[in-house]
C-alpha cells in the first residue's frame, strides 16, 4: 500500500508493508485456498485503499478550515490488481498544488506575481477569497494598489483615517503542517486490512472452482 500526495513529482513515498499480516493469515490454508490469495489480496488492498480514502476525507474536514467539495474530491485511489498487488492513496495534481503545504509545511514562494493574502475582506463559506474578488475590489474608486508603511497590497482609502489593508502582497508564505495525511492513511490501513483480507478470502473461496 502506497500513499503519496503526488506520486510522480514528489520524491517522498510512504509504503506500508502488509506482508507480515498476510503471512500470519495464510499459513494454515490448504492448496485450493492458497490459489485464491493473489485475487483476495488485490481485492483486500483495494478495499483498504477505499477505507483510507474515506478516512482521509473525514480527517480533512476536522483538520482543515472548511475544505471545499473540490478539495475533498482530490483524495483518490489506484486499485490493486492480481499482477500489481499494490494499491495507492494519493492527492490529485490540481489539489496537490495547495494541499502539499498543509501536508508537508514549508515556505511557498511566488512564481511570478506576488501571493495574494486576504486580510480584511469577507471570505466565502469555505474560508477562501472569492473568485474575481481582487478585480472587483480594484474597480472601486476608493480602493488602490500600493504600499503603505512598507506593506504592499490592496487598500481601501478613507477621508479621515489611515487606509485599511484588504489584501496583502507577499513574496513568500511559511506554512506549518496542519494535515497529517500519511499518519491518517497508515492508521486506516493498519486498522482495516486484516478484516478486509478475511472478507476477500471468504468471497474468493465462495466463487473458487
Amino acid at each position: 500500500m502506497v500513499c503519496t500526495p503526488q506520486a510522480y513529482r514528489w520524491a517522498y513515498l510512504m509504503q506500508i508493508n502488509i506482508d507480515s499480516d498476510i503471512k500470519g493469515m495464510i499459513k494454515h490454508l490448504d492448496n485450493l485456498q492458497k490459489k485464491q490469495i493473489p485475487f483476495a489480496t488485490a481485492k483486500a488492498l483495494t478495499m483498504t485503499a477505499k477505507d483510507a480514502q474515506e478516512a482521509t476525507k473525514k480527517a480533512m474536514i476536522k483538520k482543515l478550515d472548511r475544505p471545499t467539495p473540490f478539495t475533498l474530491r482530490g483524495v483518490a485511489i489506484e486499485r490493486a490488481t492480481k499482477q500489481s498487488q499494490a494499491a495507492r492513496v494519493f492527492i490529485k495534481d490540481i489539489q496537490d498544488e495547495y494541499l502539499r503545504w498543509q501536508i508537508e509545511g514549508g515556505t511557498r514562494k511566488a512564481r511570478n506575481k506576488a501571493l495574494l493574502i486576504p486580510e480584511n475582506i469577507k471570505l466565502n463559506k469555505y474560508g477562501n477569497m472569492p473568485r474575481k474578488k481582487v478585480s472587483t475590489l480594484r474597480a472601486k474608486p476608493n480602493v488602490f494598489s500600493g504600499e503603505v508603511g512598507g506593506v504592499s497590497g490592496i487598500y481601501q482609502r478613507y477621508k479621515r483615517k489611515a487606509p485599511k489593508l484588504l489584501v496583502a502582497y507577499r513574496r513568500e508564505v511559511t506554512y506549518g503542517v496542519k494535515f497529517p495525511f500519511y499518519k491518517v492513511v497508515a492508521g486506516s490501513v493498519r486498522q482495516r486490512f486484516a478484516g478486509n483480507f478475511r472478507q476477500a478470502m471468504k468471497e474468493a473461496m465462495a466463487t473458487a472452482k
